[in-house]
């Protein structure tokens, strides 16, 4: 929480410095612009946002926090401290997201006002316009904000992929078990050797790519069963709420076939 309040923070004043109108953010929010070169970089923006290891890291969460309902008894028996555990859970997500949702706006639009559309290749690429734009001061904020997001990720990417991991062999590990810190350094280990290849940027955008690309195949099950009068109950998914995840997926779907047709040479 303190790394991504730090993370929140450093935007709000690279927003505030480059004198970015919220207005005209706003605007291409919730109408952006899009043409067949840029669908491969929104799936991977998608894929950023709504990254399916979170899902699972969130279920894993649920688990550590002590919040797991009895499956032999049907979703509508939730009682005391369970109910309130399924509104606590809501609280934390909806808020989770909605602050999400406001920092890939923000880093998105300094992106688009100190990158501008020009080719990044490198760290540096990514790096200059802040020293350009905001000197040393702006530069070393950005550095540690950099530093901060790294560090958020391995440990959120790396919990989920552990729970990914022991999930699909079947074993039901924690976070306090010898089993689970292996794999977690495992993990650690493999991304670190990944560090090293050519390209960083471009394996870190191919990654959020591929993620986006896989959303559908979880989000599509986790529609169905939460859609499931008999299993959810009185939890079941709301109309309103069934339509948002559907577009979702569709969107994703489509941006994907874009961007592969863009990539084929398909789209011009």
């Amino acid at each position: 929480m303190f790394l991504v309040l730090a993370i929140f923070l450093a935007y709000g004043y690279f927003l505030f410095v480059l004198n970015i109108p919220i207005g005209t953010i706003v605007l291409h929010s919730v109408l952006p612009s899009l043409d067949p070169r840029s669908f491969f970089s929104a799936e991977a923006i998608i894929g950023a946002t709504i990254m399916p290891t979170y899902i699972i890291l969130h279920s894993g969460l649920v688990c550590e926090k002590g919040w797991i309902h009895d499956h032999h008894k049907p979703i509508d028996k939730l009682m005391g401290e369970e109910t309130e555990h399924v509104a606590c859970e809501r609280i934390d997500s909806v808020f989770s997201l909605f602050m999400g949702t406001i920092l890939n706006i923000m880093i998105i639009a300094s992106a688009a006002v100190l990158i501008a559309g020009r080719p990044v290749n490198s760290f540096l690429d990514i790096a200059y316009p802040f020293f350009d734009r905001l000197g040393t001061p702006g530069l070393v904020l950005f550095a540690v904000t950099f530093i901060f997001a790294g560090i958020a990720a391995v440990i959120t990417l790396g919990l989920g992929s552990v729970y990914n991991t022991l999930g699909f062999l079947g074993f039901d590990e924690r976070l306090a078990k010898r089993r689970f810190k292996f794999v977690f350094i495992l993990w650690l280990a493999i991304a670190a050797a990944a560090s090293f290849l050519p390209n960083p940027v471009q394996i870190i955008v191919l990654t959020q790519y591929l993620n986006a690309a896989l959303l559908p195949f979880i989000l599509a099950p986790l529609l169905l069963l939460t859609m499931d009068a008999k299993l959810m109950r009185s939890y079941r998914l709301g109309k309103g709420m069934i339509i948002i995840i559907s577009l979702t997926i569709l969107l994703t779907a489509f941006l994907f076939l874009g961007s592969l047709g863009s990539l084929l040479g398909i789209l011009h």
